[in-house]
């Protein structure tokens, strides 16, 4: 079940009134026209789609291809892509009883609505991500900050914890001056940190969330010399920020657009798929 939060900041639940006076009026409004005429549009609807099967279903496929594009952030986890299909096939069902003269809306009325829709949803999620993957980069988050000056020795300093997961050491970006800290985890670290998830998964998706710094021969350890250990492998890891969070606020930025300049960015060419 997707959740989708509802307050858009003006009225509740809705984001203009229509000439009524407050939401309540227009809820009960709503309601009071839901119970006259529902079922209406949706008998007009089945007699569009039974009239030329054939053609609505080509131009459903085209339009369902067209919004599952535009709506689709980059390097979306597979669960974001099944709800952005969700939504999309919305949307198609939207515009197409649009065209038809079924709802009395603009075109791309339907279609900023499921635009609005999903961003809220993905906002709200606050990653692209699958959940699971999500979980386990939190996961390494959680631990680093919390055992970074109890479970990891000082790169320079003469503490040597017990338990020890392994080294953090204090760098300077060569380019911009600024401090980080770089924390070399031991593989029996790594394995405890990654506890309930798949080592090499874990370590995977820090690579690709850029918290993770492959070896020189593109494994996900390193061989590096550790004070008084000597030559030994290891993860070195900044701590998570994961890339995906930045991609929703671009997605966001990016959806500040009417559906024309998106979905029909010829205007002679809208919905062209004959019926």
């Amino acid at each position: 079940m997707v959740q989708i939060p509802s307050d858009t900041g003006q009225h509740g639940a809705f984001e203009q009134l229509h000439g009524f006076a407050s939401g309540q009026q227009f809820a009960d409004a709503l309601c009071d026209r839901v119970a006259r005429f529902h079922g209406t549009a949706f008998r007009a609807w089945l007699a569009f789609l039974t009239g030329d099967l054939d053609a609505s279903t080509t131009l459903a496929r085209e339009l369902l291809r067209r919004y599952q594009t535009a709506l689709m952030p980059d390097n979306a986890g597979n669960q974001v892509q099944r709800i952005v299909a969700r939504f999309a096939l919305l949307a198609v069902a939207g515009e197409i009883a649009t065209l038809q003269g079924i709802t009395g809306w603009q075109e791309g009325t339907a279609y900023e609505a499921v635009q609005i829709c999903l961003y809220a949803w993905l906002n709200e999620r606050g990653h692209i991500a699958n959940q699971e993957d999500e979980g386990v980069l939190a996961q390494i988050k959680r631990f680093i900050t919390a055992h970074q000056y109890s479970r990891f020795a000082s790169w320079d300093g003469p503490d040597r914890p017990l338990n020890m997961a392994g080294f953090r050491r204090v760098e300077k970006d060569p380019l911009t001056g600024e401090e980080h800290t770089l924390f070399h985890i031991l593989p029996e670290g790594w394995r405890e940190m990654c506890r309930g998830f798949s080592p090499v998964r874990a370590a995977r998706l820090c690579l690709e969330a850029e918290c993770l710094l492959p070896g020189s021969d593109g494994k996900y350890q390193s061989q590096v010399r550790l004070p008084e250990i000597g030559k030994a492998r290891v993860y070195p890891t900044h701590l998570p920020h994961p890339q995906y969070l930045s991609a929703v606020s671009r997605v966001l930025k990016k959806g500040r657009y009417r559906v024309g300049q998106v979905v029909h960015a010829d205007a002679d060419a809208r919905f062209s798929v004959p019926l």
